[in-house]
C-alpha cells in the first residue's frame, strides 16, 4: 500500500462515525470523511503537488479531531507527512495548556504557527478554510461572523503561496459575509 493509500485508509478508520458540524440547510449530516477527501482532492489539482503532500491533506483534521497521534501517522506514512499534519494540527488539540486560553488566544498561536508553516502546509490550509467557509449554511449568523473575522485574520498570514487558492479563499469569504444576515 502507498503513502497515500495508508492516508485514506487512517483517515476512514479515524473519522469513521463522525459527521460535520454544520451542513447546508435542509441536507441531511455529511459524513466527516467528506471534508479531508475533498481537500485532498482539490490538493492533487494544484501543480507539483505530489503524494506526501496529497497524504497531508487527507490527514489534517486527523490529529486535532481524533484519538490518531502524529507516531501513527509516522508509521503508516512517513515523517514528511507527519511534519506538514503537525504543522496543520490546531495547538488546543494536543497541548493541554493551549487548550485552558480563550478562544481568541488559541486562535493566535495557531496562526503564528501557521505564518511560519511550509507552502504546502499553507495551500492546504487556504483549501481546508476556503470549504470551511463554504460549508457554514446551517451555523448560526453569530458564529458565521466570528468564523468570518478568525478567517480574515489568518488569511493575512497564508497570502503569497499560491494566487489561485488565494482568490478561492477570498470568494468563500466574500460568499460566507454575503449569507449573514
Amino acid at each position: 500500500m502507498g503513502i497515500l493509500e495508508s492516508a485514506i485508509a487512517l483517515a476512514r478508520k479515524y473519522h469513521h462515525g463522525q459527521y460535520r458540524k454544520y451542513t447546508q440547510p435542509g441536507m441531511p449530516p455529511e459524513e466527516f470523511f467528506v471534508h479531508p477527501f475533498s481537500v485532498y482532492e482539490r490538493v492533487r489539482d494544484v501543480p507539483g503537488s505530489d503524494g506526501v503532500v496529497q497524504a497531508a491533506a487527507v490527514l489534517h483534521d486527523v490529529v486535532e479531531d481524533t484519538a490518531c497521534t502524529l507516531d501513527e501517522i509516522v508509521f503508516h506514512c512517513g515523517e514528511a507527512v507527519a511534519s506538514i499534519v503537525d504543522e496543520l494540527t490546531n495547538r488546543a488539540s494536543v497541548d493541554p495548556e493551549v487548550k485552558k486560553l480563550r478562544r481568541a488566544e488559541r486562535k493566535q498561536i495557531d496562526r503564528e504557527r501557521l505564518a511560519k508553516a511550509s507552502g504546502w502546509a499553507k495551500k492546504i490550509k487556504l483549501i481546508d478554510r476556503a470549504y470551511n467557509l463554504r460549508d457554514m449554511g446551517g451555523a448560526p449568523d453569530k458564529f458565521k461572523a466570528i468564523y468570518l473575522n478568525e478567517s480574515r485574520s489568518l488569511y493575512s498570514v497564508l497570502c503569497g503561496v499560491d494566487e489561485t487558492l488565494e482568490a478561492e479563499y477570498e470568494q468563500a469569504m466574500s460568499d460566507l459575509e454575503k449569507s449573514i444576515r
